[in-house]
């Protein structure tokens, strides 16, 4: 498991004020939360990576598999995230059993020019049970600083390792291409899932990606009722990590059916 991969970390080396789109407010601050932050929920102790883009768009991935997705909206050096969190397929949030639930994560941004901590408190509430308060610690990482293109990212990738402690990965001994063209296509000989969809590079000096793909023809196992997921249309964000031999690709992505029910998918991708 890869969660606590990357450590601490140093100063962004350049100015990354967010566009209008994304995390606006004051524009003459030179912190940010754009980056790959890691870190901790030293609430419960769970490992987090934490994607902020360009434009402001926010996964933060928790070891457990849930995925807290937002907007990020900046004032000075504070932002505030509103969310909806998803658990990891196959996965609750606690004992009553819900999948999804809304919150905020408020932060501050310090340590230099760009920022090299992200810290504050998660309020969430699952949309059945009790309103929950966490605190998030996270350090930017350097790996935010790489260079991101289609064809850099292209490949054949194999889906693994388990790196979520909740949930099922429905591409978990799937083989999953990536063309030059940004064409992501995959195939599980386990459950049958047959993964389609597209990669793009939001920001071409840094290294977090939009990821969007399909599920079909996924049928039941012993290990879970899989079929649930055919046809739901996801969408998330990814990261590549080129100090890993092989390379890593750590994709969060989320998604709802035509009955309401959403779904989350934490994956790692090992270049083979």
């Amino acid at each position: 498991m890869h969660w606590s991969m990357r450590s601490s970390l140093g100063l962004i080396g350049t100015v990354l004020a967010l566009a209008s789109a994304g995390c606006g407010g004051s524009s003459d601050t030179s912190l940010s939360p754009t980056g790959v932050w890691m870190g901790e929920d030293s609430t419960n102790g769970l490992n987090i990576v934490g994607l902020v883009d360009a434009n402001g768009a926010a996964d933060f991935l928790r070891a457990d598999g849930a995925q807290f997705v937002g907007q990020g909206n900046q004032m000075g050096n504070s932002v505030s995230f509103p969310v909806q969190g998803v658990t990891q397929f196959g996965s609750a949030f606690g004992s009553s059993g819900p999948t999804y639930g809304s919150g905020t994560f408020n932060a501050d941004i310090s340590g230099g020019e760009g920022g090299s901590a992200l810290a504050g408190t998660m309020t969430f509430t699952p949309n059945a049970g009790s309103a929950a308060t966490w605190q998030w610690n996270m350090s930017f990482d350097l790996i935010y600083n790489s260079a991101s293109s289609l064809a850099t990212i292209s490949g054949n990738y194999g889906d693994t390792a388990t790196v979520v402690a909740d949930g099922l990965d429905p591409l978990q001994g799937a083989s999953v291409s990536i063309s030059t063209g940004g064409v992501v296509s995959g195939q599980n000989p386990v459950n049958s899932c047959v993964l389609n969809g597209s990669v793009t590079v939001v920001n071409a000096l840094h290294s977090i990606y939009q990821i969007a793909y399909t599920l079909q023809n996924c049928v039941d196992t012993a290990t879970g009722s899989y079929s649930a997921l055919n046809g739901v249309s996801f969408s998330g964000l990814a990261y590549r990590d080129p100090s890993y031999n092989p390379v890593l690709v750590m994709m969060g992505v989320t998604g709802e059916d035509g009955a309401g029910h959403h779904y989350g998918v934490v994956s790692q991708l090992s270049a083979n």
